[in-house]
Formats: C-alpha cells, sequence, structure tokens
C-alpha cells in the first residue's frame, strides 16, 4: 500500500512539473509578431516624444539664459549684477534639471509600458532582448 501511494505521488509530481514546460512551449509557438512589433513602434514613439520634449525644454533654458545674462550685463551697480547673474543661472540649473529628471522618469515609464507588452504578446526572456534597455542610457 505504501509502495502504491509513493508511486502515485511520484507520477502525480512529475505531471506537475510537466505541464509549465508544456505550457511555455504553447506560447512560444503562438507568438505573434505583430503584437511584439506594435509594442516597439509605441515604446519607440514615445521615447522619440520624450527626447523632443528634453530637447525644447533645454533650448528655452537657454534661450532664456542667455537673454536674462545680458539684461543682467546691463546693470550698473556691480552688486546687483552679480545678484542677478546668480538668479540667472540658479534658475537655469533647475530648469535643466527638471528637463533631465522628466527625461529619465517618462524614459522608464516607456520602457516599463513596453515589458508588460511584451509579456502580453507572449515573450520573455534576456535572449528575445530583454536586457535592451540599457541602450537607452546615454539619450
Amino acid at each position: 500500500m505504501t509502495k502504491k501511494i509513493l508511486l502515485i505521488s511520484l507520477i502525480a509530481t512529475l505531471i506537475f512539473m510537466a505541464v509549465p514546460t508544456l505550457a511555455k512551449k504553447d506560447a512560444t509557438t503562438t507568438l505573434d509578431p505583430t503584437c511584439i512589433k506594435t509594442a516597439i513602434e509605441v515604446r519607440d514613439t514615445a521615447i522619440i516624444a520624450v527626447v523632443e520634449k528634453f530637447d525644447t525644454a533645454i533650448v528655452n533654458a537657454l534661450n532664456t539664459r542667455k537673454t536674462a545674462l545680458k539684461a543682467a550685463w546691463d546693470k550698473t551697480d556691480k552688486g546687483e549684477r552679480r545678484a542677478a547673474i546668480k538668479e540667472v543661472l540658479t534658475t537655469y540649473r533647475k530648469a535643466a534639471q527638471d528637463a533631465r529628471q522628466t527625461l529619465r522618469t517618462e524614459k522608464r515609464a516607456a520602457w516599463k509600458k513596453y515589458y508588460t507588452d511584451r509579456k502580453a504578446c507572449g515573450v520573455s526572456g534576456a535572449s528575445d532582448g530583454n536586457s535592451t534597455e540599457g541602450i537607452d542610457a546615454n539619450i
């Protein structure tokens, strides 16, 4: 009787171990390339938009800095001029920092959505390009 229970337990264990493996094989055979291509399109379109937004923010900050610094140099009082220049540079630094933070946050959000979308497409694992987020690190 004990041998019979042991044998049944062993067979049940093997079956439960095999089911996830079979499910994985089915997921890879039903992969829809259109789904992942759509996920890539959404991700890269979002990254392009955030880079354009960043570029615009930096150009605006530089133009504002240029105009404000030139106005600061119109001041004849040395103390007022120094204070104005300091304020201009502080404002510029904050604007540039905010633009970089927005870039990082929105870029991460695009990649996070991409990972969710590709998982829904049945794609997973580093062999399918899962670890490519670092490629955008210098953007």
